[in-house]
């Protein structure tokens, strides 16, 4: 209940941060657009893999090379919303924890991971996230895809719903943060382990493609909002969802039980 009072408050501490990061950026503006330049560069390798290993191999099962690009624009479209929203969480969480400082959290007057989530904003993603718009809307221009009323909607709402499973993978590592102090190279374990999502589900074997569709979902960041943009709706979307809601109620649980135990960076 008192996380859903803090919602309005914690929105405008988003927005606050949203304004300061941009205004930051602004204040050295080649900085600025050589940074850009660079995420772009960046944002764009992966994407270019998987269109070389497509044309130099047999391709991945039911997927078109111009059905490719629009996946590659999701992907680059995600990546970039996934940075603007939650790219500074776990420095954050990382910086605060080690630092002794998590304990200004405790006396805020919103919830701490509400306010670790609030202050995730960075500019960095807003480079792979117009490039995303751009391959999709020309991706669909020479695509025969026929569009309905709930096309964009859904679009929008999955992309949503894996905001909301990003979130909760986010609370479980900052659970982890919380316990262990130091995180070490669990951070890149945990970046290898989302790259699954970045490849069709249709490459991996029956059963990883379950796994990755319904029970841990990494299919709702590209490969689900891709399949709607091609009017390819299926069940298992219904139940990826589900379970990210999940997911995300059950690490908040988690989270709360940690900050429970949680002694202080006085012990």
């Amino acid at each position: 209940m008192r996380g859903l009072m803090a919602l309005p408050g914690l929105l405008r501490l988003f927005l606050w941060n949203c304004k300061l990061d941009i205004s930051r950026n602004m204040a050295y503006r080649f900085n600025f657009i050589a940074g850009t330049l660079i995420s772009l560069l960046n944002s764009g390798v992966a994407p270019i893999v998987q269109y070389l290993i497509f044309t130099t191999t047999n391709g991945y099962p039911g997927w078109t090379v111009q059905q490719l690009i629009l996946f590659q624009g999701v992907l680059l479209l995600w990546g970039g919303v996934r940075t603007m929203v939650f790219g500074r969480v776990l420095p954050e969480m990382n910086s605060l924890v080690g630092s002794g400082e998590f304990d200004r959290l405790l006396v805020k007057p919103y919830p701490p991971m509400g306010v670790l989530l609030a202050s995730g904003f960075q500019l960095s993603g807003f480079a792979p996230t117009i490039a995303g718009v751009v391959i999709i809307a020309m991706s669909l221009s020479s695509l025969d895809v026929v569009w309905h009323w709930w096309t964009l909607p859904l679009f929008l709402v999955l992309l949503l719903v894996g905001c909301c499973l990003y979130a909760a993978l986010l609370i479980l590592m900052c659970c982890i943060i919380l316990v262990a102090i130091q995180m070490g190279r669990l951070g890149e374990l945990f970046e290898k382990l989302l790259s699954f999502s970045d490849y069709p589900i249709s490459i991996y074997p029956r059963i990883l493609g379950r796994l990755f569709s319904i029970a841990l979902p990494f299919a709702i960041w590209i490969n689900f909002p891709a399949q709607t943009l091609l009017n390819r709706l299926d069940v298992t979307m219904i139940w990826g969802a589900i379970v990210s809601i999940v997911l995300l109620f059950v690490s908040h649980g988690l989270w709360k039980l940690c900050l429970s135990k949680y002694t202080s960076a006085g012990g």
